[in-house]
């Protein structure tokens, strides 16, 4: 699986659980009558799925965020290409 259909799949997950959450939070609202019964219920909603992603990430020794060594790597070169790209989108007459 490429990076893009990767990326695309998370971004609809993240878009998903928000939706869900949101729609919950509001029915956590208006039916719960105390306020500390209240945020203890919103607090489980919105911040479990973090702690599962955290669990996940640790168990299955994902490294997205381990910083990579000063060597370009094959990403770089691909990130600065879709720079250029979208810059001769915007500026079609300018050669570099």
């Amino acid at each position: 699986m490429d990076n893009t259909k990767l990326l695309a799949f998370g971004v609809l997950i993240v878009v998903l659980h928000t939706l869900v959450n949101v729609h919950i939070s509001r029915e956590i609202h208006q039916w719960v009558p105390s306020l500390q019964k209240r945020l203890v219920l919103l607090l489980c909603v919105w911040f479990i799925p973090f702690l599962g992603v955290a669990i996940a990430y640790k168990t299955l020794n994902l490294d997205w965020f381990k910083q990579e060594s000063k060597n370009s790597s094959p990403g770089q070169s691909t990130m600065g290409g879709a720079f250029l790209e979208v810059d001769a989108i915007f500026n079609p007459g300018k050669n570099i």
